[in-house]
């Protein structure tokens, strides 16, 4: 079990450095939430709380961790960066979404809501059933 102190963490960090998605594809919704940011230590620490802690969903064959990404400008440093796809963006999207602020929330909730209509959605990919939280206990998200 992962503690609250790291939750919180994670929820403060993705707050003032993250960003959420969901987009379309011809497979469902494809949704996402990642971290960018120039600190790498900061960034390596979020992605082991996110990814190495014991989980059923295991990580895509195709992710590669934490990225650098340099920008064109010369005059930015260099970022550091992962992004979650699929159950465990949304998973961890319903755990922290009660820590969030209005516009996190709000943006979450849209994610979760459409997700759930997607028609890419199986009940191997989310078992609403299982030890994960229900996104039935979003505010305002139908049954």
């Amino acid at each position: 079990m992962i503690p609250t102190s790291d939750i919180h963490y994670i929820a403060g960090l993705l707050e003032g450095e993250g960003w959420f998605t969901g987009q379309q594809s011809a497979t469902g919704l494809s949704v996402r939430l990642g971290l960018r940011m120039t600190d790498r230590d900061v960034v390596e620490r979020a992605y082991h709380l996110l990814f190495e802690r014991p989980d059923p969903w295991p990580v895509r064959k195709d992710h590669v961790g934490v990225r650098k990404y340099i920008s064109p400008n010369p005059h930015w440093q260099p970022q550091w960066n992962f992004q979650i796809c699929g159950p465990r963006a949304i998973q961890w999207m319903m755990t922290i979404y009660p820590l969030m602020g209005q516009r996190r929330k709000a943006k979450i909730k849209e994610i979760i809501c459409a997700w759930k209509q997607s028609p890419g959605i199986t009940s191997t990919q989310f078992k609403k059933g299982s030890n994960r939280h229900p996104t039935s206990s979003l505010p305002g998200a139908k049954k």
